[in-house]
């Protein structure tokens, strides 16, 4: 691979029965595959520029080659002994055969290009079974010349032989046209006088068929005439109708033509003579549907028969393509409370600029949205759309209601409040700002259902207010406060 040479003698001699040349190859060397006995079959590759004198001598199995067209050279001995190679097509561009380029092989038939301006000596010298040349151009179709095995060489592109000393010069001057039954020719004439002629098959006769009915006065047969020369002949005789007796014919069909089968219509008299008649298959009758692509079916043409039904399919057309919406935005979703049922919501989703579809373009689904905690959304893709995108909203335990504030003692104020199942406790927040700013924090465990403050600022009022929580996971999920109360402390 990459080299541009088969060198000299490179293979040569050596029991190489097939060989892959590769396309960077420009020259095949002198010898290069000289007596390759087991050698066969050869392939060049367009880019070869030239072969060299005695590459292939001595391949005596060696029947299938290619040649090439970028050669202009059939070089010296190219071919020599090569007793398999019994057919070969010479490149059109190819304007030299060089001495003894055939010499001593099995060639019967080559075609010669117009390109060819020169065969020079014992090109085809002992090439004994030589008998089928041909040339051909871009102006000419191929044409057969036929000659005693011999050497020959071209001028102004007409194939000249070389016999008893005299260079024969071979020209089309007549031509008779084959008939049905009779042969025709071409005559071939040299300037010296030698002719010979070629023969062009007969025809041969191309009949139709008609059936001639019998009558009261002749007999009826099946004609056969040549659509051709006219020829003819009858067979399949019936016997003349009896005077007495008019055939009056019935028909029905006895076999009904489909699309593809003949039919058969039967003729038929009282006196049972009866004949028949062939009725043509009717061909299908197609209707066209044009069925578009889904994303889970190809698309086609589909062509029905509208009598038989038979049908098929071509212009296929791929299944369309889903968008992933790995990277959409899902928005819409709030945190909620504890309601002791499952919760949905109804998010917004958006692929780029579009907002999708709930239902056409995907499906929701939840995980962990009936407890407190964390409740997973999964967004699904369906019809244009496939993958996955995820978002997350909190559900928060429920609110407890602050049921009063009192003041039971000196800088004291105590808190009562409903009590909510489920949570791990509750937090009391109170201030002297009803803004509650700088507020201070109480939690107390999930059982009390009041915490007393003590401490306080004697005869400042207090704003009160208290939520619940549960921790999940190490983590707090906070309910909403509940509606504020205030007490001046004793």
């Amino acid at each position: 691979e990459g080299s541009r040479y088969i060198s000299d003698g490179l293979l040569a001699d050596t029991n190489i029965s097939e060989i892959n040349i590769p396309n960077s190859v420009k020259y095949i060397e002198a010898w290069a595959f000289y007596g390759c006995e087991n050698l066969t079959d050869i392939i060049i590759p367009e880019n070869v520029q030239s072969i060299d004198y005695n590459a292939f001598a001595g391949c005596t199995n060696l029947k299938n080659v290619c040649l090439p067209k970028r050669i202009t050279t059939i070089s010296n001995s190219l071919f020599r002994g090569c007793s398999a190679l019994e057919s070969l097509v010479i490149p059109d561009g190819v304007t030299t055969i060089d001495v003894g380029a055939f010499e001593y092989s099995g060639i019967k038939t080559i075609y010669i290009p117009l390109s060819v301006a020169s065969i020079n000596t014992d090109a085809f010298e002992w090439c004994s079974d030589l008998s089928d040349v041909y040339y051909y151009g871009t102006k000419k179709d191929w044409e057969k010349i036929q000659f005693q095995p011999g050497n020959f060489y071209l001028i102004n592109n007409n194939i000249h032989f070389n016999q008893n000393n005299h260079e024969h010069n071979f020209l089309l001057k007549s031509t008779t046209v084959p008939t049905c039954t009779e042969i025709g020719t071409k005559t071939y004439t040299c300037s010296c006088g030698e002719t010979y002629v070629e023969t062009i098959a007969a025809k041969g006769h191309i009949y139709t068929t008609q059936i001639v009915a019998p009558t009261t006065t002749a007999q009826g047969y099946t004609l056969h005439t040549c659509s051709v020369c006219g020829n003819s002949y009858k067979d399949k005789y019936t016997d003349k109708l009896t005077p007495a007796h008019t055939h009056s014919y019935t028909s029905k069909i006895t076999t009904a033509a489909t699309c593809t089968k003949n039919g058969m219509k039967t003729y038929t008299c009282s006196c049972g003579d009866s004949y028949t008649e062939t009725i043509k298959a009717t061909g299908h009758k197609y209707t066209d549907k044009v069925v578009k692509p889904t994303y889970d079916a190809q698309g086609y043409t589909l062509h029905t028969c509208s009598v038989c039904g038979d049908s098929y399919k071509d212009n296929i057309k791929a299944k369309l393509t889903r968008t992933s919406i790995a990277k959409a935005t899902v928005s819409g979703l709030k945190s909620k409370y504890y309601t002791g049922r499952s919760i949905t919501q109804t998010p917004v989703v958006k692929l780029s600029s579009k907002t999708l579809k709930a239902g056409t373009d995907y499906i929701v689904s939840y995980k962990s949205n009936k407890a407190v905690g964390t409740a997973t959304v999964t967004i699904t893709g369906k019809g244009a759309y496939t993958g996955t995108a995820k978002a997350t909203f909190k559900i928060n335990p429920k609110k407890t209601t602050l049921k009063s504030v009192t003041s039971p003692k000196t800088k004291q104020l105590k808190a009562t409040y409903s009590k909510v199942s489920g949570v791990t406790g509750y937090q009391i927040s109170y201030s002297t700002s009803s803004k509650f700013t700088k507020a201070t924090t109480k939690t107390t465990n999930s059982t009390a259902t009041s915490k007393t403050i003590s401490k306080l600022t004697k005869g400042k009022t207090y704003y009160v207010r208290v939520r619940t929580y549960k921790t999940v996971n190490k983590v707090k999920y906070y309910s909403g406060w509940s509606a504020v109360k205030r007490i001046k402390v004793k």
